[in-house]
C-alpha cells in the first residue's frame, strides 16, 4: 500500500471510530418517546373512523367464534359505521393470520373472491370498519362468512357464518 494513502486511511478510520459511535448516541438520545397505546389514545382511533378505545355503539350482535385452542368472541357494532370487533383471549398460534369476509355461503376456492377486512395478530381486542357491501349482505338471506386465513400456505384455518340481521329488523 501506498505509505501516503495509508496514512490518509489511517486517519479516516479513526475519525470514524471516534464520530460513528457519538453519532449512534445522540441519535438514541434525540428520539422522541412513543407512548403505549392506552385508553387515552380515543384521537387515534377517531381518526381512522372507529371510534373511541372505549366506545360502545349500538350493538347489533354478539357472538362466539372458537377458533383452534382459543375462543373469539365477536360484536358487530353501530358507531356510526358498521364495526366488527374480534377480542381474543390469547394469541393464535398461526404467524400474521388475516381475517377475510366471502360473500358466500361456503368457504371460497380462492381468496381472490374474499375481501380483506385486516390482521388478527396478538391477543386483546381488534376492530374492523365493515366496508358498505358487507352492511348490505348482512341485511340479506345470505350474510356470507368470516374466514381466518394463514397467509404463509393461504389456507383457511376456521370459517363462521355471519347470521342475517334482516330477521330482527335491525338496521346496519
Amino acid at each position: 500500500m501506498i505509505s501516503s494513502r495509508r496514512q490518509t486511511h489511517r486517519w479516516l478510520m479513526t475519525a470514524l471510530g471516534v464520530l460513528l459511535p457519538w453519532l449512534a448516541v445522540s441519535a438514541l438520545v434525540q428520539r422522541p418517546e412513543i407512548p403505549p397505546v392506552t385508553a387515552t389514545a380515543d384521537p387515534l382511533f377517531a381518526r381512522a373512523d372507529l371510534g373511541g378505545a372505549t366506545a360502545e355503539g349500538a350493538l347489533l350482535l354478539a357472538f362466539d367464534w372458537p377458533v383452534q385452542d382459543t375462543q373469539l368472541k365477536g360484536q358487530l357494532v353501530l358507531d356510526p359505521t358498521l364495526q366488527l370487533r374480534l377480542i381474543a383471549e390469547e394469541p393464535l398460534s398461526l404467524a400474521d393470520p388475516l381475517l377475510y369476509w366471502s360473500s358466500t355461503d361456503r368457504s371460497p376456492e380462492s381468496l381472490a373472491q374474499a375481501q380483506l377486512l385486516g390482521s388478527l395478530a396478538g391477543a386483546g381486542t381488534h376492530r374492523y370498519r365493515l366496508p358498505v357491501v358487507v352492511g348490505r349482505a348482512l341485511r340479506s338471506p345470505q350474510p356470507g362468512l368470516l374466514l381466518l386465513v394463514s397467509p404463509l400456505d393461504q389456507r383457511i384455518v376456521a370459517s363462521w357464518a355471519l347470521p342475517s340481521l334482516s330477521a330482527g329488523g335491525e338496521r346496519p
